[in-house]
Protein backbone atom coordinates (compact mmCIF):
# COMPACT_ATOMS: atom_id res chain seq x y z
CA UNK A 1 0.00 0.00 0.00
CA UNK A 2 2.54 2.09 1.09
CA UNK A 3 4.76 1.53 -2.49
CA UNK A 4 1.59 2.60 -4.14
CA UNK A 5 1.14 5.58 -2.10
CA UNK A 6 4.22 6.90 -3.36
CA UNK A 7 3.88 6.33 -6.86
CA UNK A 8 -0.05 7.88 -6.21
CA UNK A 9 1.56 11.02 -4.23
CA UNK A 10 4.08 12.00 -7.53
CA UNK A 11 1.59 11.33 -10.27
CA UNK A 12 -0.56 13.93 -8.31
CA UNK A 13 1.97 16.13 -7.90
CA UNK A 14 2.34 16.06 -11.68
CA UNK A 15 -1.37 16.34 -12.81
CA UNK A 16 -2.50 18.80 -10.23
CA UNK A 17 0.35 21.15 -11.88
CA UNK A 18 -0.66 20.58 -15.15
CA UNK A 19 -4.57 20.65 -14.87
CA UNK A 20 -4.74 24.06 -13.07
CA UNK A 21 -2.15 25.18 -15.56
CA UNK A 22 -4.60 24.16 -18.61
CA UNK A 23 -7.54 25.04 -16.85
CA UNK A 24 -6.33 28.40 -15.44
CA UNK A 25 -6.96 29.45 -11.54
CA UNK A 26 -10.45 30.66 -11.75
CA UNK A 27 -11.93 27.32 -14.16
CA UNK A 28 -9.54 25.15 -11.19
CA UNK A 29 -11.42 26.82 -8.39
CA UNK A 30 -14.41 26.44 -9.85
CA UNK A 31 -14.16 22.68 -10.01
CA UNK A 32 -13.14 22.77 -6.07
CA UNK A 33 -16.21 24.58 -4.83
CA UNK A 34 -18.42 23.00 -7.01
CA UNK A 35 -17.87 19.75 -6.81
CA UNK A 36 -17.05 20.45 -3.06
CA UNK A 37 -21.24 21.39 -2.85
CA UNK A 38 -21.57 17.87 -3.76
CA UNK A 39 -20.13 16.28 -0.55
CA UNK A 40 -22.48 18.48 1.79
CA UNK A 41 -24.99 16.76 0.49
CA UNK A 42 -23.08 13.36 0.81
CA UNK A 43 -23.15 13.28 4.15
CA UNK A 44 -25.17 10.16 4.79
CA UNK A 45 -23.25 8.41 2.85
CA UNK A 46 -19.95 9.03 5.02
CA UNK A 47 -22.51 8.08 8.07
CA UNK A 48 -23.54 4.69 6.35
CA UNK A 49 -20.21 3.77 5.72
CA UNK A 50 -19.01 3.88 9.29
CA UNK A 51 -22.00 1.90 10.09
CA UNK A 52 -21.27 -0.46 7.40
CA UNK A 53 -17.77 -1.32 7.76
CA UNK A 54 -18.19 -1.73 11.18
CA UNK A 55 -21.13 -3.70 11.15
CA UNK A 56 -19.69 -6.16 8.38
CA UNK A 57 -16.12 -6.55 10.38
CA UNK A 58 -18.13 -7.31 13.68
CA UNK A 59 -20.52 -10.02 12.51
CA UNK A 60 -17.08 -11.34 10.69
CA UNK A 61 -15.22 -11.38 14.00
CA UNK A 62 -18.61 -13.03 15.61
CA UNK A 63 -18.34 -16.22 13.06
CA UNK A 64 -21.78 -15.42 11.92
CA UNK A 65 -22.13 -15.95 8.46
CA UNK A 66 -26.19 -15.50 7.65
CA UNK A 67 -26.14 -12.44 9.60
CA UNK A 68 -23.06 -11.45 7.17
CA UNK A 69 -24.67 -11.61 4.24
CA UNK A 70 -28.25 -10.82 5.61
CA UNK A 71 -26.35 -7.46 6.79
CA UNK A 72 -24.19 -6.98 3.54
CA UNK A 73 -27.46 -7.26 1.83
CA UNK A 74 -29.76 -5.22 3.91
CA UNK A 75 -27.41 -2.06 4.00
CA UNK A 76 -26.78 -2.41 0.06
CA UNK A 77 -30.70 -2.05 -0.14
CA UNK A 78 -30.35 0.86 2.19
CA UNK A 79 -27.88 2.27 -0.26
CA UNK A 80 -29.83 1.99 -3.08
CA UNK A 81 -32.76 4.31 -1.72
CA UNK A 82 -30.30 6.57 -0.17
CA UNK A 83 -28.84 7.66 -3.55
CA UNK A 84 -32.18 8.39 -5.30
CA UNK A 85 -33.14 10.46 -2.01
CA UNK A 86 -29.61 12.46 -2.88
CA UNK A 87 -30.53 12.83 -6.60
CA UNK A 88 -33.51 14.66 -5.64
CA UNK A 89 -31.65 17.11 -2.99
CA UNK A 90 -29.29 17.11 -5.51
CA UNK A 91 -31.04 18.24 -8.41
CA UNK A 92 -33.51 20.46 -6.68
CA UNK A 93 -31.62 22.23 -3.28
CA UNK A 94 -28.08 22.06 -5.15
CA UNK A 95 -28.75 23.25 -8.10
CA UNK A 96 -30.86 26.05 -7.17
CA UNK A 97 -27.33 26.76 -4.97
CA UNK A 98 -24.87 26.25 -7.61
CA UNK A 99 -27.22 28.79 -10.27
CA UNK A 100 -27.92 30.96 -7.17
CA UNK A 101 -25.73 31.28 -4.72
CA UNK A 102 -22.31 30.61 -5.67
CA UNK A 103 -19.90 33.32 -7.16
CA UNK A 104 -19.39 31.63 -10.98
CA UNK A 105 -18.50 34.31 -13.77
CA UNK A 106 -21.77 34.21 -15.96
CA UNK A 107 -20.06 32.95 -18.72
CA UNK A 108 -18.97 30.09 -16.84
CA UNK A 109 -21.96 28.94 -15.30
CA UNK A 110 -22.97 26.59 -18.56
CA UNK A 111 -19.54 24.50 -17.91
CA UNK A 112 -20.14 25.02 -13.59
CA UNK A 113 -23.34 23.07 -14.48
CA UNK A 114 -21.99 20.28 -16.52
CA UNK A 115 -19.28 20.03 -13.70
CA UNK A 116 -22.66 19.62 -11.00
CA UNK A 117 -24.42 17.20 -12.99
CA UNK A 118 -21.00 14.78 -13.44
CA UNK A 119 -20.50 15.09 -9.93
CA UNK A 120 -23.88 13.86 -9.24
CA UNK A 121 -23.52 10.72 -11.53
CA UNK A 122 -20.22 9.95 -9.70
CA UNK A 123 -21.79 10.84 -6.16
CA UNK A 124 -24.78 8.06 -6.74
CA UNK A 125 -22.10 5.44 -7.94
CA UNK A 126 -19.89 5.55 -4.77
CA UNK A 127 -23.32 5.61 -2.83
CA UNK A 128 -24.19 1.86 -3.85
CA UNK A 129 -20.46 0.79 -3.68
CA UNK A 130 -20.22 1.92 0.15
CA UNK A 131 -20.99 -2.07 0.94
CA UNK A 132 -18.60 -3.55 -1.78
CA UNK A 133 -15.72 -1.27 -0.75
CA UNK A 134 -16.44 -2.05 3.27
CA UNK A 135 -16.40 -5.74 2.06
CA UNK A 136 -12.80 -5.07 1.11
CA UNK A 137 -11.55 -3.44 4.17
CA UNK A 138 -13.05 -5.79 6.30
CA UNK A 139 -11.16 -9.36 4.45
CA UNK A 140 -7.97 -7.50 4.65
CA UNK A 141 -7.90 -7.32 0.76
CA UNK A 142 -5.33 -4.53 0.79
CA UNK A 143 -3.18 -5.44 -1.81
CA UNK A 144 -6.06 -4.88 -3.80
CA UNK A 145 -6.47 -1.59 -2.70
CA UNK A 146 -2.81 -1.10 -4.13
CA UNK A 147 -3.03 -2.09 -7.29
CA UNK A 148 -6.60 -0.35 -7.99
CA UNK A 149 -4.74 2.73 -6.78
CA UNK A 150 -2.20 2.00 -9.58
CA UNK A 151 -4.78 1.52 -11.92
CA UNK A 152 -6.34 5.06 -11.22
CA UNK A 153 -3.53 6.56 -10.95
CA UNK A 154 -2.30 5.49 -14.55
CA UNK A 155 -5.74 6.51 -15.80
CA UNK A 156 -5.55 9.50 -14.34
CA UNK A 157 -1.86 10.34 -16.37
CA UNK A 158 -3.78 9.29 -19.70
CA UNK A 159 -7.09 12.12 -18.66
CA UNK A 160 -3.67 14.52 -18.93
CA UNK A 161 -2.70 13.59 -22.23
CA UNK A 162 -6.50 13.44 -23.57
CA UNK A 163 -7.19 17.01 -21.94
CA UNK A 164 -4.13 18.34 -23.74
CA UNK A 165 -5.20 17.67 -27.20
CA UNK A 166 -9.00 17.91 -26.56
CA UNK A 167 -10.72 20.67 -28.47
CA UNK A 168 -13.79 21.10 -26.43
CA UNK A 169 -14.24 23.29 -23.12
CA UNK A 170 -11.10 21.92 -20.71
CA UNK A 171 -13.24 22.22 -17.90
CA UNK A 172 -16.19 20.38 -19.28
CA UNK A 173 -13.54 17.60 -20.73
CA UNK A 174 -11.74 17.23 -17.34
CA UNK A 175 -15.21 16.51 -15.82
CA UNK A 176 -16.36 13.93 -18.34
CA UNK A 177 -13.13 11.75 -17.99
CA UNK A 178 -12.91 12.23 -14.04
CA UNK A 179 -15.90 10.36 -14.39
CA UNK A 180 -15.63 7.85 -16.88
CA UNK A 181 -12.22 6.78 -14.79
CA UNK A 182 -14.46 6.88 -11.25
CA UNK A 183 -17.75 4.88 -12.87
CA UNK A 184 -14.77 1.92 -14.45
CA UNK A 185 -13.08 1.87 -11.30
CA UNK A 186 -16.29 1.46 -9.35
CA UNK A 187 -17.03 -1.75 -11.53
CA UNK A 188 -13.98 -3.50 -11.82
CA UNK A 189 -14.37 -3.25 -7.80
CA UNK A 190 -18.02 -4.73 -7.34
CA UNK A 191 -17.15 -7.58 -9.85
CA UNK A 192 -13.80 -8.40 -7.61
CA UNK A 193 -16.26 -8.79 -4.64
CA UNK A 194 -18.82 -10.62 -6.12
CA UNK A 195 -16.01 -13.20 -7.16
CA UNK A 196 -14.39 -13.43 -4.37
CA UNK A 197 -16.90 -12.29 -1.18
CA UNK A 198 -19.79 -14.77 -0.81
CA UNK A 199 -21.82 -12.28 1.14
CA UNK A 200 -21.25 -9.98 -1.47
CA UNK A 201 -23.95 -12.09 -3.62
CA UNK A 202 -26.54 -9.59 -3.42
CA UNK A 203 -30.42 -10.77 -2.58
CA UNK A 204 -33.11 -8.34 -1.40
CA UNK A 205 -33.74 -8.68 2.42
CA UNK A 206 -35.12 -6.36 4.61
CA UNK A 207 -34.38 -7.90 7.85
CA UNK A 208 -35.43 -5.32 10.46
CA UNK A 209 -33.35 -6.25 13.32
CA UNK A 210 -30.06 -5.39 11.20
CA UNK A 211 -31.61 -2.34 9.58
CA UNK A 212 -32.74 -1.13 13.06
CA UNK A 213 -28.81 -1.72 14.23
CA UNK A 214 -27.49 0.15 11.27
CA UNK A 215 -29.62 3.05 10.91
CA UNK A 216 -29.65 3.58 15.15
CA UNK A 217 -26.22 3.86 14.49
CA UNK A 218 -25.93 6.01 11.37
CA UNK A 219 -28.47 8.50 13.20
CA UNK A 220 -26.16 9.94 15.90
CA UNK A 221 -23.29 9.54 13.36
CA UNK A 222 -25.23 11.71 10.82
CA UNK A 223 -24.83 14.87 12.98
CA UNK A 224 -21.34 14.31 13.56
CA UNK A 225 -20.45 13.95 9.84
CA UNK A 226 -22.79 16.79 9.00
CA UNK A 227 -20.00 19.18 11.33
CA UNK A 228 -17.11 17.17 9.37
CA UNK A 229 -19.23 18.45 6.32
CA UNK A 230 -18.89 21.90 7.64
CA UNK A 231 -15.62 21.90 8.49
CA UNK A 232 -14.48 21.19 4.55
CA UNK A 233 -17.20 22.05 2.09
CA UNK A 234 -19.18 24.32 4.28
CA UNK A 235 -15.59 26.62 4.84
CA UNK A 236 -15.17 26.09 0.90
CA UNK A 237 -18.55 27.78 0.25
CA UNK A 238 -17.68 30.77 2.39
CA UNK A 239 -14.63 31.41 0.72
CA UNK A 240 -16.26 31.05 -2.34
CA UNK A 241 -19.26 33.68 -1.00
CA UNK A 242 -16.09 36.28 0.47
CA UNK A 243 -13.33 36.14 -2.15
CA UNK A 244 -14.14 34.42 -4.92
CA UNK A 245 -13.60 32.00 -6.95
CA UNK A 246 -10.07 32.62 -7.12
CA UNK A 247 -9.19 32.01 -3.13
CA UNK A 248 -11.16 28.39 -3.89
CA UNK A 249 -7.74 27.55 -6.20
CA UNK A 250 -5.71 28.09 -2.91
CA UNK A 251 -8.38 26.22 -0.63
CA UNK A 252 -8.44 23.48 -3.14
CA UNK A 253 -4.74 22.99 -3.61
CA UNK A 254 -4.53 23.49 0.77
CA UNK A 255 -7.42 20.32 0.20
CA UNK A 256 -4.94 18.47 -2.08
CA UNK A 257 -1.91 18.74 0.62
CA UNK A 258 -4.55 17.78 3.06
CA UNK A 259 -5.72 15.00 1.04
CA UNK A 260 -2.45 13.16 -0.33
CA UNK A 261 -0.37 13.57 2.93
CA UNK A 262 -3.23 12.04 5.43
CA UNK A 263 -3.61 9.07 3.57
CA UNK A 264 0.04 7.65 4.39
CA UNK A 265 -1.34 7.57 7.82
CA UNK A 266 -4.79 6.37 7.07
CA UNK A 267 -3.42 2.74 5.31
CA UNK A 268 -2.30 2.33 8.60
CA UNK A 269 -5.31 2.97 9.97
CA UNK A 270 -7.07 1.39 7.52
CA UNK A 271 -5.26 -1.70 7.67
CA UNK A 272 -5.35 -1.83 11.90
CA UNK A 273 -9.16 -1.16 11.78
CA UNK A 274 -10.67 -4.58 10.59
CA UNK A 275 -8.06 -6.16 13.63
CA UNK A 276 -9.25 -3.38 16.26
CA UNK A 277 -12.59 -4.28 15.56
CA UNK A 278 -12.55 -8.60 15.74
CA UNK A 279 -10.53 -7.83 19.12
CA UNK A 280 -13.38 -5.81 20.54
CA UNK A 281 -15.82 -8.21 19.27
CA UNK A 282 -13.68 -11.13 20.31
CA UNK A 283 -13.27 -9.82 23.70
CA UNK A 284 -9.94 -9.23 23.87
CA UNK A 285 -9.56 -5.92 24.82
CA UNK A 286 -5.42 -6.07 25.92
CA UNK A 287 -4.83 -6.88 22.17
CA UNK A 288 -6.85 -4.52 21.25
CA UNK A 289 -5.06 -1.55 23.37
CA UNK A 290 -1.81 -2.86 22.08
CA UNK A 291 -2.55 -2.24 18.62
CA UNK A 292 -4.23 0.79 19.44
CA UNK A 293 -0.63 2.33 20.67
CA UNK A 294 1.16 0.52 18.41
CA UNK A 295 -1.07 2.43 15.45
CA UNK A 296 -0.75 5.19 17.22
CA UNK A 297 2.61 5.79 17.42
CA UNK A 298 3.65 4.80 13.82
CA UNK A 299 1.05 7.64 12.56
CA UNK A 300 2.78 10.05 14.65
CA UNK A 301 6.56 8.58 13.41
CA UNK A 302 4.60 8.63 9.61
CA UNK A 303 3.27 12.11 10.11
CA UNK A 304 6.45 13.67 11.86
CA UNK A 305 8.73 12.34 8.55
CA UNK A 306 6.01 14.00 6.05
CA UNK A 307 4.69 16.81 7.36
CA UNK A 308 7.99 18.88 8.92
CA UNK A 309 9.91 18.99 5.68
CA UNK A 310 6.36 19.86 4.38
CA UNK A 311 5.50 23.13 6.68
CA UNK A 312 9.41 24.23 6.65
CA UNK A 313 9.46 24.66 3.00
CA UNK A 314 6.50 24.75 1.59
CA UNK A 315 6.68 28.11 -0.28
CA UNK A 316 9.31 26.73 -2.35
CA UNK A 317 7.93 23.40 -2.40
CA UNK A 318 4.46 25.11 -3.93
CA UNK A 319 6.50 27.14 -6.22
CA UNK A 320 7.93 23.92 -7.61
CA UNK A 321 5.37 22.19 -7.74
CA UNK A 322 2.93 24.53 -9.10
CA UNK A 323 4.62 26.94 -10.82
CA UNK A 324 1.89 29.35 -10.70
CA UNK A 325 0.39 29.89 -6.62
CA UNK A 326 -2.73 31.18 -5.64
CA UNK A 327 -2.79 33.84 -2.78
CA UNK A 328 -2.31 32.32 0.92
CA UNK A 329 -2.22 29.08 -0.62
CA UNK A 330 0.94 28.26 1.62
CA UNK A 331 -1.09 29.25 4.86
CA UNK A 332 -3.56 27.05 4.01
CA UNK A 333 -1.72 23.95 3.09
CA UNK A 334 0.69 24.34 6.22
CA UNK A 335 -2.78 24.48 8.63
CA UNK A 336 -4.16 21.98 7.05
CA UNK A 337 -1.16 19.96 7.46
CA UNK A 338 -1.29 20.80 11.23
CA UNK A 339 -5.19 19.84 10.75
CA UNK A 340 -3.71 16.34 9.44
CA UNK A 341 -0.94 15.57 12.14
CA UNK A 342 -4.03 16.54 15.25
CA UNK A 343 -5.96 13.98 13.21
CA UNK A 344 -3.60 10.98 13.94
CA UNK A 345 -4.98 11.27 17.69
CA UNK A 346 -8.32 11.01 16.51
CA UNK A 347 -8.63 8.56 13.37
CA UNK A 348 -7.80 5.70 16.00
CA UNK A 349 -9.99 6.32 18.82
CA UNK A 350 -13.22 6.87 16.98
CA UNK A 351 -12.57 3.43 15.47
CA UNK A 352 -12.91 1.81 18.62
CA UNK A 353 -15.56 3.82 19.73
CA UNK A 354 -17.12 2.79 16.47
CA UNK A 355 -16.43 -0.29 17.54
CA UNK A 356 -18.30 -0.29 20.88
CA UNK A 357 -21.89 1.14 19.06
CA UNK A 358 -21.74 3.90 21.48
CA UNK A 359 -21.82 6.84 19.16
CA UNK A 360 -24.24 9.35 20.78
CA UNK A 361 -22.16 11.06 23.20
CA UNK A 362 -19.00 11.42 20.98
CA UNK A 363 -20.75 12.83 18.13
CA UNK A 364 -22.57 15.13 19.79
CA UNK A 365 -19.99 16.36 21.53
CA UNK A 366 -17.72 16.46 18.18
CA UNK A 367 -20.46 17.98 16.43
CA UNK A 368 -21.57 20.94 17.88
CA UNK A 369 -17.60 21.53 18.07
CA UNK A 370 -17.10 21.26 14.21
CA UNK A 371 -20.37 22.79 13.28
CA UNK A 372 -19.06 26.07 15.04
CA UNK A 373 -16.69 26.93 12.35
CA UNK A 374 -19.85 28.44 10.12
CA UNK A 375 -20.22 30.98 12.67
CA UNK A 376 -16.68 31.41 13.46
CA UNK A 377 -15.92 31.92 9.91
CA UNK A 378 -18.79 33.69 8.81
CA UNK A 379 -18.51 36.22 11.15
CA UNK A 380 -14.57 36.51 11.21
CA UNK A 381 -15.02 36.99 7.36
CA UNK A 382 -17.80 39.94 7.55
CA UNK A 383 -15.22 41.62 10.12
CA UNK A 384 -12.76 41.63 7.19
CA UNK A 385 -10.59 38.88 8.96
CA UNK A 386 -8.08 36.89 6.52
CA UNK A 387 -9.18 33.57 4.89
CA UNK A 388 -6.93 31.28 7.09
CA UNK A 389 -8.79 31.47 10.06
CA UNK A 390 -10.96 28.28 9.83
CA UNK A 391 -7.99 26.46 9.29
CA UNK A 392 -6.70 27.65 12.36
CA UNK A 393 -10.28 26.91 13.93
CA UNK A 394 -10.26 23.04 12.34
CA UNK A 395 -7.07 22.56 13.93
CA UNK A 396 -7.50 23.92 17.45
CA UNK A 397 -10.86 21.96 17.11
CA UNK A 398 -9.64 18.26 16.18
CA UNK A 399 -7.01 18.67 18.90
CA UNK A 400 -9.88 18.83 21.63
CA UNK A 401 -12.20 16.55 19.89
CA UNK A 402 -9.60 13.79 19.82
CA UNK A 403 -8.82 14.17 23.88
CA UNK A 404 -12.58 13.79 24.29
CA UNK A 405 -13.13 11.01 21.98
CA UNK A 406 -10.47 9.18 24.48
CA UNK A 407 -12.17 10.38 27.42
CA UNK A 408 -14.87 9.07 26.23
CA UNK A 409 -13.24 5.33 25.52
CA UNK A 410 -12.05 5.35 28.56
CA UNK A 411 -15.86 5.18 30.05
CA UNK A 412 -16.73 2.79 27.71
CA UNK A 413 -14.33 0.23 27.95
CA UNK A 414 -13.19 -0.19 32.02
CA UNK A 415 -10.27 -2.38 30.84
CA UNK A 416 -8.97 0.24 28.36
CA UNK A 417 -6.54 3.53 30.06
CA UNK A 418 -7.25 6.81 28.40
CA UNK A 419 -4.68 8.27 30.71
CA UNK A 420 -2.11 5.86 29.73
CA UNK A 421 -3.04 6.66 25.98
CA UNK A 422 -2.07 10.25 26.58
CA UNK A 423 0.91 9.77 28.59
CA UNK A 424 2.77 6.69 27.19
CA UNK A 425 2.18 7.33 23.71
CA UNK A 426 0.62 11.01 22.57
CA UNK A 427 2.88 13.11 25.21
CA UNK A 428 6.21 11.23 23.90
CA UNK A 429 5.44 11.19 20.09
CA UNK A 430 4.37 15.70 20.95
CA UNK A 431 7.88 15.81 22.69
CA UNK A 432 9.16 14.17 19.45
CA UNK A 433 7.29 16.85 17.08
CA UNK A 434 8.31 19.89 18.44
CA UNK A 435 12.34 18.47 18.80
CA UNK A 436 12.42 17.82 15.24
CA UNK A 437 10.35 20.83 14.18
CA UNK A 438 12.58 23.50 16.76
CA UNK A 439 15.90 21.99 15.38
CA UNK A 440 14.53 21.89 11.65
CA UNK A 441 13.05 25.15 11.43
CA UNK A 442 16.73 26.45 12.88
CA UNK A 443 18.10 26.00 9.45
CA UNK A 444 16.18 29.13 8.19
CA UNK A 445 17.94 31.56 10.29
CA UNK A 446 21.36 30.52 8.70
CA UNK A 447 20.36 29.58 5.20
CA UNK A 448 18.20 31.03 2.53
CA UNK A 449 15.34 29.77 0.43
CA UNK A 450 16.21 27.48 -2.54
CA UNK A 451 17.28 23.40 -2.98
CA UNK A 452 20.16 23.67 -0.40
CA UNK A 453 18.24 24.23 2.54
CA UNK A 454 15.35 22.18 1.36
CA UNK A 455 17.54 18.95 1.09
CA UNK A 456 18.92 19.76 4.23
CA UNK A 457 15.43 20.40 5.97
CA UNK A 458 14.72 16.68 4.48
CA UNK A 459 17.91 15.14 5.45
CA UNK A 460 17.80 16.46 8.85
CA UNK A 461 14.53 16.50 10.00
CA UNK A 462 14.34 12.14 8.87
CA UNK A 463 17.72 11.28 10.53
CA UNK A 464 16.41 13.32 13.85
CA UNK A 465 12.88 11.39 13.46
CA UNK A 466 14.36 7.75 12.64
CA UNK A 467 17.01 8.55 15.92
CA UNK A 468 14.38 9.53 18.35
CA UNK A 469 11.62 7.08 17.14
CA UNK A 470 14.01 4.26 17.52
CA UNK A 471 14.74 5.41 21.58
CA UNK A 472 11.66 6.71 22.69
CA UNK A 473 8.76 5.95 20.56
CA UNK A 474 9.15 2.38 19.43
CA UNK A 475 8.03 -0.21 21.73
CA UNK A 476 10.37 -3.16 22.53
CA UNK A 477 7.90 -5.15 20.46
CA UNK A 478 7.36 -2.84 17.78
CA UNK A 479 11.59 -2.69 17.53
CA UNK A 480 11.78 -6.33 17.27
CA UNK A 481 9.23 -6.39 14.40
CA UNK A 482 11.50 -3.77 12.59
CA UNK A 483 14.64 -5.45 12.76
CA UNK A 484 12.83 -8.99 11.80
CA UNK A 485 11.49 -6.79 8.61
CA UNK A 486 15.00 -5.13 8.07
CA UNK A 487 16.91 -8.39 8.12
CA UNK A 488 14.33 -10.27 6.01
CA UNK A 489 14.73 -7.36 3.14
CA UNK A 490 18.38 -7.65 3.27
CA UNK A 491 18.27 -11.39 3.03
CA UNK A 492 16.02 -11.25 -0.47
CA UNK A 493 17.91 -9.04 -1.37
CA UNK A 494 21.40 -10.93 -0.92
CA UNK A 495 19.31 -13.87 -2.17
CA UNK A 496 18.47 -12.02 -5.67
CA UNK A 497 21.83 -10.68 -5.81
Amino acid sequence: MYARMFFSLFVALFTSRVVMRTLGVEDYGINAVVGGLIGMFGVIQTSMIGATSRFLTFEMGKGDFKKLKDTFSTTLTVHIIIALILFVLLETIGLWFVNHKLVIPQERMFAANCIYQFSILSTMVSVTQTPYSSCVVAHERFSFYAYMDILSTSLKLLILYLLKIGLMDKLILYGILTLAVHILMRTIHRIYCIRNFPESHYHFTWDKRILKSVLSFSFWDVFRNVSIMARGEGVALLINMFFGPAMNAAEGIASSVHVRVSRFSTNITVAARPQLIKRYAEGNIKGMSELMSEVMRLNFILQTFLTIPLICEMTFILKLWLGLVPETACEFSILSLLFTVTGTIGGVAIILIHATGRVKMTSIINGIIYILVIPVTYFSFSFGMPAWIPYLYNTLAFTSTSLINIYLLDKYIPQFSGIKLITNDIFRCVIMYCIVFSITFSLHFFISEGWLRTILTILISSTITAIYSYFFILTKELKHKVLIRIQSTLHKIHLHK
